[in-house]
């Protein structure tokens, strides 16, 4: 009596793999649309992290940063983040530089993604 049921309650469904397959295809799409997101963001982090050490060094105007920033963005393919999203705020002899924008990926139909990204450097500028 027990064999039959064991023998009966060996592997998945049908149904079964259509939900795992509907699962990792769900997931895979999720990875598709998240993952550039933060790449992305990387880039911007090392964009931000590299003109703050260069505006240490130099005395750079808020002109010439944001060409610097410009420039970077455009030669690390940055699409979502511009430099109209770069904000300064100068107090002091103290200098912050932030960046905050938004990524929407769509997942399916009117259902989509929606990344906050941030980021501030600050740095001492040099006396004038």
């Amino acid at each position: 009596m027990n064999n039959k049921i064991a023998y009966s309650q060996r592997g998945v469904t049908a149904l079964g793999w259509m939900i795992i397959l509907a699962m990792i295809a769900f997931f895979t799409l999720l990875a598709l649309r998240v993952v550039p997101m933060y790449l992305e963001y990387s880039n911007v982090v090392s964009i931000m992290e590299s003109i703050k050490d260069e505006a240490q060094e130099s005395k750079k105007s808020k002109k010439d940063l944001k060409k610097m920033i410009t420039r970077r963005l455009d030669m690390n393919d940055v699409t979502n983040a511009t430099v109209e999203d770069v904000k300064f705020e100068e107090k002091s002899n103290k200098m912050t530089v932030t960046i905050e924008y938004e990524v929407r990926q769509p997942m399916v139909k009117q259902i989509g993604i929606v990344g906050s990204f941030n980021k501030s450097v600050e740095y001492t500028t040099p006396a004038r």
